[in-house]
């Protein structure tokens, strides 16, 4: 095997590892990451799911105090939640509205328990940014 047949299989490798690795960034991916982090206090998880407007500044130690509060709510009441119904099954989609450009997204869902029960109706908003979704934090009509 030459050279460049060897450099071909390893572009084709590497291509193809980048596309998998990217090609499931879906927004549910994000809403079911989310709901993971909440359920296992992934603090960094939670926040790298989440997107924080801040006016193009950096936010101040109140902000980050204040949000980092509510999340810490949320992901107690969650975990409370699915535990009085023996755990969290999984995330029924009930419909998906993407924006004209596509980098805005409007998930309404539910969140079905072990136990056959599931939450009242769900929505967020999710926005692209840098190729990722986020759920937008002043959109997100969840759990709070």
């Amino acid at each position: 095997m030459g050279l460049k047949q060897l450099n071909f299989i390893l572009s084709v490798f590497v291509m193809s590892v980048l596309f998998i690795a990217c090609g499931s960034n879906k927004p549910i991916d994000t809403i079911e990451r989310f709901y993971q982090a909440l359920l296992n206090a992934d603090r960094q998880e939670i926040f790298e799911c989440f997107y924080i407007e801040t006016g193009g500044k950096q936010a101040t130690k109140k902000e980050e105090e204040k949000v980092d509060m509510l999340l810490t709510l949320m992901a107690t009441k969650i975990k409370m939640e699915s535990d009085k119904h023996g755990g969290f099954k999984n995330i029924e989609i009930l419909s998906e509205e993407y924006q004209d450009d596509a980098t805005k997204v409007f998930i309404k869902y539910k969140l079905n328990y072990q136990d056959g029960t599931s939450s009242k109706e769900q929505t967020s908003e999710l926005i692209k940014i840098d190729g990722k979704w986020k759920i937008d934090s002043k959109k997100h009509k969840g759990v709070m």
